[in-house]
């Protein structure tokens, strides 16, 4: 009995190597097979006119978005400052997607929603905003993910883009809807500024930047505010959740 088993216990140790060692291949197969490739990208510049773009969109007007073959360089335009509201500039974004993509914005799922401003420019509200999308598609391969920035600079008179087809996809990203955001880019501004930011961004004489972001999966979906000089030192940063206004100062610790 003893002699069978010296030799049934290799043989089990040397089954028991196969099949780890066949589950490691079929899982480095499975990992193969699930790997995201970058199938195409694709960009474009164009110009709209600032002062007057949303008497032209309530006009009817389709022409406000005109193609540049060449990007300009931002110091060929010196607008004055605006003053846009969240709401305008996710107009500017829903007008762009129906008239140059042809597709409606609410056929893409938000990501992220940026906007920016330079500290003196606090009393204003924001002065650029960029915004990540997304949308699943059937590509003759099968299920593929187009991801899309937008940025929109109304002091340069310009909305450009860039995007990338992935395939598979498989990556599980997560979104927010805008239309259910209730506390408004402007009205997160205010708290910021009362909280704190007003004080830090005037200890450095407005010489800093503001920028206020939701991006979807990361802190519970809220609103995101820093304010950061010029040299990449942070000066100050606050969370305030979109629905009930509550913060919480993250930057620097009360």
């Amino acid at each position: 009995m003893k002699k069978h088993l010296i030799w049934i216990l290799p043989v089990l140790i040397a089954g028991a190597i196969l099949i780890i060692c066949g589950l490691a291949a079929v899982s480095l197969a499975i990992g193969d097979m699930q790997r995201e490739t970058l199938v195409s990208t694709n960009e474009g510049t164009y110009s709209m006119d600032s002062p007057t773009i949303f008497q032209s969109l309530a006009a009817g007007k389709t022409d406000v978005f005109i193609r540049q073959m060449t990007t300009p360089s931002a110091t060929s335009v010196n607008l004055p400052p605006v003053r846009w509201t969240e709401a305008n500039y996710l107009l500017v974004a829903s007008a762009f997607s129906q008239m140059v993509w042809h597709e409606s914005f609410d056929s893409w799922k938000l990501e992220r929603l940026h906007f920016g401003l330079d500290c003196k420019d606090e009393s204003l509200g924001p002065q650029w905003s960029s915004l990540d999308v997304y949308k699943a598609i059937q590509s003759p391969e099968g299920g593929a993910r187009i991801e899309r920035t937008l940025f929109i600079s109304p002091d340069e008179n310009q909305v450009s883009w860039n995007g990338a087809e992935y395939y598979p996809d498989v990556e599980g990203k997560s979104f927010f809807n805008p239309s259910e955001i209730k506390i408004h880019a402007e009205e997160v501004l205010h708290i910021a500024e009362t909280q704190g930011g007003e004080k830090e961004r005037q200890s450095v004489d407005n010489v800093c930047q503001i920028d206020l972001s939701i991006v979807a999966g990361l802190s519970d979906n809220n609103w995101i505010v820093r304010y950061t000089g010029y040299h990449g030192d942070y000066l100050f940063q606050i969370e305030v959740n979109q629905q009930t206004g509550e913060y919480q100062i993250v930057y620097p610790k009360p």
